[in-house]
């Protein structure tokens, strides 16, 4: 587990402020729920509402994210590779326990 000083975190949360939750990310390394946490740890309770609509915006900028898309449709291929291989195999054991 990662520990940030103070003066880490207090510098997270003013770029969070200035260029929001995923820049802010990409800048400083520091996991997106990390500092999801710490800005609602700082804002309290009482901005829930707005919070919640934010990530919702951040959540869709992810998805708009170019880089992000490419990985993501690297990872359907994948996983889609994975799974015809995955299918051969338990076709080949099926031939050979049947033997």
């Amino acid at each position: 587990m990662i520990r940030y000083t103070k003066e880490q975190k207090e510098a997270a949360l003013n770029r969070v402020q200035e260029i929001g939750v995923l820049k802010t990310h990409n800048e400083m390394g520091i996991s997106i729920q990390t500092l999801y946490k710490w800005r609602a740890d700082a804002e309290g309770k009482d901005a829930a509402d707005g919070r919640k609509k934010m990530q919702k915006n951040e959540y869709q900028a992810l998805l708009d994210d170019d880089v992000i898309a490419n990985k993501i449709n690297r990872l359907e291929e994948e996983n889609a590779a994975l799974i015809a291989a995955n299918l051969q195999l338990k076709k080949a054991l099926l031939s050979l326990l049947e033997k």
